[in-house]
Parts: structure tokens; C-alpha cells; sequence
């Protein structure tokens, strides 16, 4: 059953290229997006807290 793809460890030289491969580098998240995330988030449970605390009085 022959591979479709070449397995880099049966040759030294594609071994080296293969783990010298550059991986893109993820972007770095924006700190704004999870500060606003974060603040909306404390919102809702403020308001949540609010309104219920509003219906049992």
C-alpha cells in the first residue's frame, strides 16, 4: 500500500526541513476585545442581579 505522502523521517535531509518548518505565528489578541468582553460580561450579571433583586422586593 503505497503512500501518497513522503514520510520526512526515512530521509535525513526532508527530516530537517520538515522540523525547521517556520509555523505561522498566531495573531496576538487584541486586549481591548477582552476588556470589553469582560466589562459587558460584569454588566449582564449586574443588571441580572438588579432585576432580581427588584422582583422579590
Amino acid at each position: 500500500m503505497p503512500d501518497e505522502s513522503q514520510d520526512p523521517s526515512a530521509n535525513t535531509q526532508a527530516f530537517r526541513a520538515f522540523a525547521q518548518q517556520n509555523e505561522p505565528a498566531e495573531p496576538a489578541r487584541n486586549n481591548l476585545v477582552l476588556i470589553i468582553g469582560g466589562a459587558a460580561a460584569v454588566l449582564v450579571v449586574v443588571v441580572v442581579v438588579v432585576v432580581v433583586a427588584f422582583l422579590v422586593m
